[in-house]
């Protein structure tokens, strides 16, 4: 069978319905393609297509792009924003992609062994999230277990850690002197030089042990005494790293988020 609007809309349903969603989801040109001459990226609109037919008051999509490539996958994502936002049907969307989850989202439910743990908007969840799932399931995160050691009145705390003394903003809840805590630090606010300053907190030596270069980035794996870090350089083109060189590296202390052990 070809691609008519009757696939779409259905025996009952008027042919015009089926053409005005096919033309939604960007297939207007290819109704008389069979579906086996269409794309994987394409047989997924036609999917989508069918499940608007009935306008539905809600909308599940179960891992929708699951089975397409990267580039695939990026664009679909822009296209189903769009189809949402003509549509304004509520959607439920399902995936364990955490870039997908915060490019697609308004509001993101976290689920661990069929609990929510948190609710909320993408940037709330991955700058405020509930506890350390949560950051390290969003995004990337170094974390650091340590200890509350001094508090000081400008609204900085200090964490002895395995690396050193971390000097981190007060979070929004109390803490104690001896508390335990995680430190949780992105990768992308790992800053590494190839000296150091004496007039920026948080500084360590490292020694690079790998790295990998994305085009856009260069994500570094480094050592700091027992520990291993994840560090993303932006614009690698100024960043000309060696494995096994000794770099500096450095955390400012609002880009630490302590999170409740």
């Amino acid at each position: 069978n070809v691609l008519m609007p009757r696939l779409i809309a259905g025996h009952h349903s008027d042919d015009r319905m089926g053409v005005e969603l096919l033309e939604l989801v960007g297939l207007g040109n290819r109704l008389q393609h069979r579906p086996g001459e269409l794309s994987g990226g394409e047989q997924q609109r036609v999917a989508l297509a069918r499940a608007l037919v009935i306008s539905p008051d809600i909308l599940l999509l179960d891992e929708p792009l699951s089975n397409l490539d990267a580039k695939l996958r990026i664009q679909m994502r822009q296209e189903l924003r769009e189809i949402h936002r003509k549509t304004n049907v509520t959607t439920i969307y399902v995936t364990h992609d955490q870039e997908e989850a915060l490019a697609m989202a308004d509001r993101i439910a976290i689920m661990n062994k069929g609990q929510i743990l948190q609710i909320g908007s993408p940037d709330e969840i991955y700058y405020r999230p509930a506890n350390s799932f949560v950051a390290g399931f969003i995004g990337e995160a170094n974390m650091i277990s340590g200890q509350v050691i001094e508090k000081s009145l400008d609204s900085k705390v200090e964490i002895q850690t395995p690396i050193g003394k971390l000097l981190v903003q007060s979070p929004d809840f109390p803490l104690s002197l001896n508390t335990s805590v995680t430190c949780c630090i992105r990768p992308e606010y790992v800053q590494v030089k190839d000296t150091q300053s004496t007039s920026i907190p948080n500084q360590f030596n490292a020694t690079i042990l790998d790295y990998q270069f994305k085009g856009d980035s260069m994500e570094l794996v480094l050592q700091i005494g027992p520990a291993t870090l994840r560090a993303i350089q932006h614009n690698p083109r100024n960043h000309k790293m060696e494995r096994n060189q000794i770099v500096s590296l450095s955390v400012s202390p609002q880009d630490i988020l302590l999170l409740k052990d």
